[in-house]
């Protein structure tokens, strides 16, 4: 859903950004939006499977857990672009 979101909102910017400059956005900032979403993939799947009426208190922390490896492991193979605002 946020892809399809992000798609279509990313034709739109491009189209009316040349006449619009409050509807440009840089390439920088696409970015930056690609990985939020990319990393708000599991969460929102962990979300839906949370909202089932019959979920146990096992069954939370399962949930929880596999959503917690699944941005860990992203967060591990996600490059750094922006290096220069990482602390030294």
């Amino acid at each position: 859903m946020l892809k399809i979101f992000m798609v279509h909102y990313r034709s739109f910017c491009d189209e009316y950004g040349a006449v619009n400059s409050s509807l440009y956005v840089s390439e920088t900032t696409w970015t930056h939006i690609e990985e939020i979403l990319l990393v708000l993939e599991p969460c929102a799947k962990a979300s839906t499977k949370l909202q089932r009426p019959d979920i146990t208190l096992t069954d939370v922390y399962k949930i929880f857990n596999v959503c917690h490896l699944e941005v860990s492991e992203i967060g591990r193979y996600l490059p750094l672009y922006h290096l220069n605002y990482l602390p030294i």
